[in-house]
């Protein structure tokens, strides 16, 4: 199950708040695979017309220890977060 926020908005310079996921700083992956623990991506949903951000915490990389839907295909930055 993921959280989903509708209201997230590029042009309001929205921020995803992480910083306190992990005891590590995140590292930022854009759109690209996992390829160590403590990192955060996002892909699009085009059926759900949604962003989905994943975070990895832990050495399985095919599976996220968390997921948030934003509502919209939103092309996401590393300043969209606070990591």
């Amino acid at each position: 199950m993921r959280d989903v926020i509708t209201d997230f908005s590029l042009a309001d310079k929205d921020i995803l708040d992480l910083i306190d996921c992990s005891t590590a700083v995140l590292g930022y992956q854009g759109t690209k695979a996992f390829t160590a623990i403590d990192q955060v991506r996002y892909s699009f949903d085009f059926t759900l017309n949604s962003t989905i951000v994943q975070v990895n915490l832990d050495s399985n990389l095919a599976t996220p220890e968390m997921e948030i839907q934003l509502t919209g295909l939103l092309a996401l930055t590393a300043t969209n977060f606070a990591l």
